[in-house]
């Protein structure tokens, strides 16, 4: 495991159990989190770090939706600034297909979400 991807998703599995506690819920139905397309983070690299951090926990088997937020660059050719939800090494700039330079780095890896259930039973 990468050691920043492994932290981000352990702050993530971190938060939803804690707010499960707090909620006082029966169980976990879906964990919600956001992804920054300029974090390099990819989709499976993140549900295999929640699949392997998970076992023994609340979270084990839950399913984990991901919301992916847009990276923000700038043409290396043409100066244009545009966001896109391609990675940097990925991204071209829409007017002209040239380089695409990241210029807003964010390190967005958190929870966004959670769907509980609770009890039946008042």
């Amino acid at each position: 495991m990468a050691m920043h991807e492994a932290a981000a998703m352990k702050g993530v599995i971190t938060a939803a159990l804690e707010n499960f506690v707090q909620s006082g819920a029966m169980r976990i139905l879906e964990v919600e989190m956001v992804l920054s397309r300029a974090d390099h983070f990819t989709e499976e690299a993140a549900r295999t770090y929640f699949e392997a951090l998970t076992p023994g926990t609340p979270l084990e088997g839950v399913p984990l939706r991901i919301a992916w937020q847009p990276a923000t660059y700038r043409c290396f050719n043409c100066l244009k600034q545009f966001e896109s939800d391609l990675p940097s090494e990925e991204a071209v700039c829409p007017e002209c297909n040239g380089a695409a330079i990241e210029v807003e780095h964010r390190h967005d890896c958190y929870l966004s979400g959670l769907e509980v259930e609770f009890s039946d039973k008042v």
